[in-house]
Order: C-alpha cells, then structure tokens, then sequence
C-alpha cells in the first residue's frame, strides 16, 4: 500500500513539471543560445538541414541590419514579431523539426522585405525620424516622429514616441578593425580540390559586412591559396577561384568590388609548413587584409 501511494506521488509530481509551460516565446535552450545551433563544419556532408540553418543564419543577419538601421525605432511591433519568428525557428531546428522551420524561415523572409521595404520608404520621405547618433556616454532624451499618414496630398497626423537611451557607446574604429579581420580570416578552409565556400564562413562573412558598412573607406585584398597537392599552375588558378568566390560572398552582401581587390599565390607561402592532412586544410584558405584608400594611414597588415 506504502509502495502504491509513494508511487502515485511520484506521478502526480512528474506531471505538475510536465504542466509548467514557459512563457510564450521565451522558452527553450534553443532560443537563448542561437549561436549554438552552429551548422558547418568542414568536409562534413551537407544535408537539408544544413541548408536550412544556413538560410536561418541569413535571415538573423539581415534582421540585425535591420535593428541597426532602425527598424526597431520606426517600426518596433513588426520588429518584435520577427524577433518572436527568430525565436520559434530556433526552437524547432534544435528540435530537428524541418519542415516547421521551413515554412517559418520562409514566413520570416516575407516578413523581413517587408520590413525593409517600410524602412526605406520612410526614411526616404522622412516619415520617421531617427534620432542623432549620441556622441558621449550621457543620458539622452529624443524623439522619434511617426506620420501615420503616408501621403503628402492629405492631412499628416503625427504620434511623437518617447524613446530614452542611456549610455550609447560610440564606435571604437581600432576595436571594429580588429574584428573584422578576426571575422575575414577565421574558418575558411576549403575541401582539397574546391572553391566552394565553407558555408559557416559565410555567415562571418555577412558578419563582417555589417561592420564594414560604418568605414567606406575601407578596402579590402582578398588572397588565395591552396595546399600542396596538384601542380604550380592549377593552384594558381584554384587559389583566384576561391578569392573571388568569397569577393562575390562579399559584394552580395553590400561591399561593392570597387572595394575588393582578388589576387593568388596559389601554393606560395603556406600557413604552416608539412603534408599532414589537418596542415593541408588550413593551408587552403584565403587571407584577407584591409587597409584605407590610398593617402590614407594603412590600418591594418596581415592578421
């Protein structure tokens, strides 16, 4: 009897635990560590979910460039439902459920053109006003202008939104540098006899977009190179391939080629010298160097 009550205690517990939901939209490891859901690893095949988390990594970028562009100023409900979008799409790939997240990533896309096409839009015509960059570490009271009417030949009325920042930081040019060459020279190891990007340095690609975006004046010379295997002459023309697949990588993600200078030394000057296969793979890489427009300082050699 002593067993039977212990054991309907245990039950009623279990299932109390069971009835604990979080709240909506704030649930799961998933969603709290995105950056977990890492998808690439190199010479590891490839399948539909990595596709998927690819395009995944994607859309979380162009949602950032969004916010920084403010998005979330100007139109924060549609900012939130994408952030709620982000969240849900986190939890179904981590819980290997691919078609939802399919046709979430899918519902976000839409939802982010949208977005950026309001965005522009009002910015454009001024609509929305986004408040001064903050040049000190201050608190600093602003105001954001909304014309809930579009059209010029009608009565505007105007809702003033009341927004607060508190310790804006400035841009450190020397921190943002350094992390963009982290970012260009990380992770972008190609498979022996390819030019196909590494689809993990992709998104570090996109990540370093976004920070280049600040420095117009900043140029780029992207180099390829390659292991020891086949001869002088492939290499040569295997390493240019891969420098300008990643300079297409980079231009689609808003670095015009003017920007962009693509060169080769094929097997020359390997990182770490040796025919071991994990020395081979870091030897195929490309290596990417910036530095300002000419008469400017140079700000930065190889990484």
């Amino acid at each position: 009897m002593n067993q039977l009550k212990t054991s309907i205690i245990v039950a009623i517990l279990l299932l109390n635990g069971c009835s604990a939901f979080p709240e909506y939209g704030k649930g799961g490891m998933a969603e709290h560590h995105i950056e977990l859901l890492d998808p690439f690893y190199t010479d590891e095949p490839l399948g539909k979910e990595h596709g998927l988390r690819f395009e995944f990594e994607l859309v979380r970028q162009q949602l950032a460039v969004l916010v920084l562009e403010g998005a979330d100023l100007c139109f924060p409900a549609t900012v939130m439902e994408a952030k709620n979008f982000e969240s849900r799409i986190a939890r179904e790939i981590y819980g290997d459920m691919l078609f939802d997240a399919t046709n979430d990533v899918i519902v976000l896309r839409h939802l982010l053109h949208r977005l950026e096409r309001q965005l522009d839009y009002a910015l454009q015509y001024e609509t929305c006003q986004l408040p001064q960059i903050v040049k000190d570490n201050v608190d600093v009271e602003i105001e954001t202008t909304i014309d809930t009417n579009l059209h010029a030949d009608t009565t505007m009325e105007t809702e003033v939104i009341q927004h607060r920042i508190i310790d804006v930081p400035v841009r450190n040019q020397e921190d943002d540098l350094a992390q963009i060459l982290l970012l260009l020279n990380a992770d972008n190891q190609f498979a022996t006899s390819s030019s196909e990007v590494n689809l993990k340095y992709v998104a570090r690609l996109a990540q370093a977009a976004q920070i280049i975006q600040y420095y117009p004046q900043l140029q780029l010379q992207v180099i390829g190179y390659t292991d020891e295997i086949g001869n002088k002459e492939q290499n040569i023309a295997l390493g240019q391939a891969r420098a300008e697949g990643v300079a297409r990588y980079l231009e689609a993600f808003g670095i015009t080629m003017d920007r962009i200078d693509v060169s080769t030394h094929g097997e020359a000057s390997p990182l770490f010298p040796g025919d071991a296969p994990h020395i081979r793979l870091t030897n195929r890489r490309v290596n990417i160097t910036i530095s300002m427009k000419p008469n400017d300082e140079v700000v930065s050699e190889d990484l």
